[in-house]
């Protein structure tokens, strides 16, 4: 299954979850054990995730949604943090919504098993150090391997 798809069947399920009306955007999806996760966020831009979700990635079946309130994901969750979501690299927004596609694409290249090194980098340069917290709570092995070196 495509992770457009993926992603797709994540945001009807944040709709049936939130309402058709609710102002929200995901995360990146990131590869956590057998299953594949993203945040759900607000789209004030300064808000942690409030919501994460878990998706097989073979069927693209939605198989969670939790509130980050009930599972956090990260030591000390408060919901009513604000966050730095800028990214580090300095861009416009345009620059940001082209490298945002990028990375989308890049990561079904490191799906298919092919080089993640253009996912990582992109991923890297578009993702601020406060949310990175949040990814490492959601994909801590996946972080920790290519995102961190192993640290």
């Amino acid at each position: 299954m495509k992770a457009e798809t993926i992603l797709e069947n994540m945001r009807s399920r944040a709709a049936e979850e939130l309402g058709e009306d609710a102002g929200f955007s995901l995360g990146f999806l990131l590869p956590c054990g057998p299953y594949e996760r993203a945040f759900v966020l607000a789209n004030d831009g300064s808000s942690c995730p409030f919501a994460w979700m878990e998706a097989d990635p073979e069927t693209g079946e939605v198989l969670k949604f939790a509130y980050c309130t009930d599972e956090p994901l990260v030591d000390g969750y408060d919901v009513d943090a604000a966050i730095d979501r800028t990214p580090p690299a300095k861009m416009d927004v345009q620059e940001y919504i082209i490298k945002n596609r990028e990375a989308r694409e890049a990561y079904e290249t490191l799906r298919a098993g092919g080089s993640g090194e253009r996912f990582l980098s992109l991923f890297r340069e578009l993702v601020s150090e406060d949310l990175m917290k949040y990814y490492r709570g959601l994909a801590p092995d996946f972080i920790n391997q290519f995102c961190e070196g192993g640290k």
